[in-house]
C-alpha cells in the first residue's frame, strides 16, 4: 500500500514538479531500478522520467542498454515513450537525430515505436521545451513520408502552427487513397487553420477534387471545434490493451487481492 501510495502521488505530480525535486533524486537507486527486470512497465516509465531530471548527459546511452535487453527478454518492457523522452532530454540534439533516424524516418520501423516517438517529442514540445518547437517540427515532418502514420503528426504541426510544411502536407493528399481517410481529414484541418493564402488555395482545389474528406473533415468540427486535430487512439496488442502509453505517470487504480506484495495496475 505504501510503495502504491507513493507511486500514485508521483502519478498526480506534474513534470514541473518532479522536476523540482531533481537534487533530491538518487540517481543511482534510479538507474538499477530501470535496469531491474522485475520492475513494472510503470514503474520503469516513473524511472526515466527521473533520471531525465538527475541524470548526467552520458546517462542517455541507457537507452540503447535498455533496449538491448528488452530484445534479449521479451517480457522486459522498456516504457518506450518516456525513454525516448529522457534520452531526448539528456542526449540533446545527437539524440533527437538518431530517434529520427531510427523511428521517424525509417519505413521500416516498428509501428509502436514510431507511436511512442511520436509521443515523446509531442511532451518535449508540450511541456519540457528543452528543445525549440521549431526543431521538434522539422523531427515530425519526417513522418509525412510514411501516410500510415502522417495523421498522427498533421494536429501537432498545426498546434505548433509549423505552417512551412503546409506543402508537403499538401503534396501528401494528392497522394493519399480511401484507406488514409484520417490522415485527410487531418489535412483539411491543418488548412482551415493555416493562415496562408495557398492553404485556403489548396483547400479549394480539395473541395472539387474530393468533396468528401473536406465534407467529413468539416463535420468532426461540430465535436472538435477548434481543434485541427482528430482524436488519435493509442495502438493496441491483441488483449486489447495500449502498449505505449501517454508520457504521463498513469495511477495504480487496483489493489491485489492477496498479499504478494504486487499491485495491478491498468
Amino acid at each position: 500500500l505504501v510503495v502504491s501510495d507513493a507511486y500514485n502521488e508521483f502519478a498526480d505530480a506534474s513534470l514541473t514538479e518532479i522536476a523540482a525535486l531533481s537534487g533530491k533524486l538518487d540517481r543511482s537507486w534510479v538507474i538499477a531500478t530501470l535496469l531491474d527486470p522485475a520492475v513494472t512497465r510503470h514503474r520503469r516509465r516513473l524511472c526515466w522520467t527521473f533520471l531525465s531530471q538527475c541524470g548526467k548527459a552520458s546517462d542517455a546511452n541507457l537507452f540503447h542498454e535498455v533496449c538491448r535487453k528488452s530484445k534479449d527478454d521479451p517480457t522486459f518492457e522498456v516504457g518506450m515513450d518516456a525513454a525516448i523522452s529522457c534520452f531526448i532530454t539528456l542526449g540533446g540534439e545527437q539524440a533527437l537525430a538518431r530517434v529520427e533516424r531510427d523511428y521517424l524516418a525509417n519505413p521500416e520501423a516498428d509501428y509502436l515505436d514510431s507511436f511512442a516517438a511520436i509521443n515523446a517529442i509531442r511532451v518535449q514540445g508540450t511541456d519540457l521545451k528543452i528543445i525549440s518547437r521549431e526543431r521538434l517540427a522539422q523531427s515530425l515532418r519526417h513522418v509525412l513520408s510514411r501516410p500510415s502514420l502522417a495523421d498522427l503528426v498533421i494536429p501537432d504541426l498545426a498546434r505548433w502552427e509549423d505552417w512551412g510544411a503546409m506543402d508537403t502536407i499538401v503534396q501528401l493528399f494528392g497522394r493519399l487513397t480511401e484507406e488514409h481517410r484520417l490522415v485527410k481529414q487531418a489535412t483539411v484541418l491543418y488548412l482551415k487553420r493555416c493562415p496562408l493564402p495557398a492553404a485556403a488555395k489548396a483547400l479549394e482545389r480539395f473541395r472539387t477534387s474530393d468533396p468528401d474528406a473536406v465534407r467529413s473533415a468539416e463535420s468532426s468540427m461540430l465535436f472538435y471545434p477548434g481543434l485541427a486535430t482528430v482524436p488519435v487512439p493509442p495502438p493496441t496488442d491483441e488483449s486489447g490493451a495500449s502498449d505505449q502509453e501517454a508520457v504521463g505517470i498513469p495511477r495504480i487504480t487496483e489493489l491485489p487481492s492477496s498479499g504478494a506484495g504486487k499491485v495491478d495496475s491498468k
